[in-house]
C-alpha cells in the first residue's frame, strides 16, 4: 500500500486463513481465539507452541472460561489441533468443519476468481502506467534537457524561466507549463524570485501557487 510504514515488526499470514475466516460462519471468540493463534505462532514463525489460557485472555480480552470453549470448539472443527499440551493452527485448509460445504465452496469460488481477475487488472493497469510514463518521459526529455549557463543566458522569457526552475529547483515540468499557462510571465518571475530569497520551504509548488494566487503585495 502506497504511504504505509512499516515499523519492523509484521505478521505474515496466509490469504487462506484470511479468506475463510471471512466466510465461514463463526463466533466472535472464534475468531478472536484464531487471531491470537495466528499472531502467537506465525508472528514467531511457529508451527506449534505451548500458549498458555493467560496469553489468549491478554490478547482477547475475554475470559479464560470463553477463551477454553472456544479453543476446544476450534479443535472440534479441525481448525486448530493440539498435540502433547501444544497448539497448533491446522493448515490442512480443506479438513476445516464448513470449507466443504456447497455455499461455503461456492462463496469461496467466487471470490477467489474476483481475487485472481482484479490482480490480473492490477497488473495490466500497472505495465500500461509504466508504458505510459516512459512514453511521457521521452516526450519530456525531448523538451527539457541539462543546459550549460551560456546556453541557458539564451533562451527568453517564459522559456528561460522553465529552463531555470525546472534545472535549477527541479519543479515538475507539468506544475511549470500549468502556472505559466495561467499566469504571466512577471508574475510567475516575481513569485520564483520570491521562492529563491525564501528558507525553508517544504512544498515549494504549494508555496509558489499560493505566492500567485494571492497576487502582489499592495503598494504602501
Amino acid at each position: 500500500m502506497k504511504g504505509l510504514e512499516i515499523n519492523g515488526y509484521f505478521t505474515i499470514v496466509e490469504n487462506e486463513i484470511l479468506d475463510l475466516l471471512l466466510i465461514l460462519k463463526l463466533r466472535k471468540h472464534e475468531i478472536k481465539i484464531m487471531l491470537a493463534g495466528v499472531r502467537v505462532l506465525n508472528g514467531f514463525d511457529k508451527e506449534k507452541d505451548r500458549i498458555p489460557l493467560s496469553t489468549f485472555k491478554i490478547l482477547t480480552g475475554m475470559s479464560r472460561g470463553d477463551c477454553s470453549i472456544a479453543i476446544n470448539s476450534l479443535i472440534k472443527k479441525r481448525m486448530l489441533y493440539k498435540n502433547e499440551g501444544e497448539i497448533g493452527i491446522n493448515r490442512d485448509f480443506k479438513k476445516w468443519e464448513g470449507v466443504s460445504d456447497s455455499l461455503t465452496g461456492k462463496v469461496l469460488a467466487k471470490w477467489l476468481s474476483w481475487v485472481s481477475d482484479s490482480h490480473k487488472k492490477g497488473v495490466s493497469d500497472s505495465r500500461t502506467s509504466k508504458q505510459r510514463e516512459k512514453q511521457n518521459y521521452k516526450q519530456r526529455a525531448d523538451v527539457l534537457k541539462k543546459l550549460g549557463i551560456k546556453e541557458v543566458e539564451k533562451l527568453e522569457g517564459k522559456k528561460w524561466l522553465k529552463q531555470v526552475m525546472w534545472q535549477r529547483h527541479s519543479f515538475r515540468e507539468g506544475f511549470i507549463d500549468k502556472i505559466l499557462n495561467k499566469w504571466e510571465f512577471e508574475a510567475c518571475y516575481d513569485a520564483f524570485l520570491s521562492y529563491e530569497e525564501s528558507h525553508g520551504v517544504r512544498d515549494k509548488e504549494a508555496w509558489l501557487l499560493a505566492m500567485l494566487e494571492r497576487g502582489p503585495a499592495p503598494e504602501e
